[in-house]
């Protein structure tokens, strides 16, 4: 099988699980046996010995007559509150003896009540061990609350038409069936989270701090590269028109006019011939 073929069925499979029930049993042997007198004539011995399957027997004798009812309580049945009743199946395991006897009831008893449905009526009881079976819903509706007591059981009694019968009853247990819902499904995991992002198709800036900048420098910029220039203008153009220093000779020399004409050598020559 495929990896994909898998997945798809695990698929499928998960699809259908929130429609299944799931299905359980519980089992109990009577906490509490005892004679009850509702019915029938002949008494029960030790009926607490029908409590487990042990080789130990509550007995009645009987001879044409019908036995007390047999009655089994306080099971111990914890079925799960939310859960659906779906069968009732009592069990009787014993036998007569001499000869076969015969059933006269089977009947529940809810809330320490015995109702009125029975089962086995005129059946045979053999006359060896044998584990007797009746189940159903024995004519009623169930709920968790109506098991989970110890008020719920179920009595037996017989009938010896063939003349002198003894009984011999060695357990006496219940088991029920129920189905419970579907456990929730697990919860769904997380979403990833969805990155989106949304691309402007025009947009608009707000310039005019940028343009108050922009001519503020400007300004600084002429005022450096035109102010400057024409400041220094305007201080040399000062001192130009400034009177000049006092001491300064307005007379020209004619003696150093005179020798601003000759060279060096010249003069020198000139000093040397003249003796001076």
């Amino acid at each position: 099988m495929t990896k994909y073929k898998k997945i798809f069925l695990i698929a499928i499979g998960l699809f259908f699980i929130p429609a299944i029930s799931f299905g359980a049993t519980i089992s109990s042997d009577a906490g509490v046996i005892v004679n009850d007198t509702t019915d029938g004539i002949i008494g029960w011995t030790n009926p607490q010995n029908a409590q487990v399957q042990d080789g130990q027997y509550a007995t009645a004798i009987s001879n044409n007559q019908a036995t007390y009812y047999l009655k089994a309580t306080n099971f111990y049945l914890p079925v799960p509150t939310n859960a659906t009743i779906t069968d009732i199946n009592v069990s009787i395991y014993g036998r007569s003896l001499w000869q076969s006897g015969q059933w006269r009831n089977v009947k529940i008893v809810k809330n320490n009540t015995i109702q009125s449905f029975t089962q086995a009526t005129g059946q045979t009881f053999y006359d060896f061990l044998y584990e007797h079976n009746y189940n159903g819903l024995w004519n009623d509706t169930w709920t968790p609350a109506d098991i989970n007591t110890n008020n719920f059981g179920f009595v037996i009694n017989f009938n010896a038409p063939n003349g002198n019968t003894q009984f011999w009853i060695d357990r006496l247990s219940i088991t029920i069936t129920y189905t419970t819902p579907p456990p929730p499904p697990p919860p769904p995991p997380p979403t990833p989270p969805v990155l989106s992002f949304t691309i402007p198709t025009s947009a608009t800036a707000d310039l005019s701090n940028t343009t108050t900048g922009i001519l503020g420098g400007l300004w600084t910029l002429i005022l450096i590269f035109i102010g400057a220039p024409l400041a220094f203008y305007l201080i040399s153009k000062l001192f130009k028109i400034m009177p000049k220093d006092k001491k300064e000779k307005t007379d020209t020399d004619p003696l150093l006019d005179e020798r601003k004409k000759y060279t060096k050598k010249e003069l020198d020559d000139w000093s040397k011939k003249h003796g001076i």
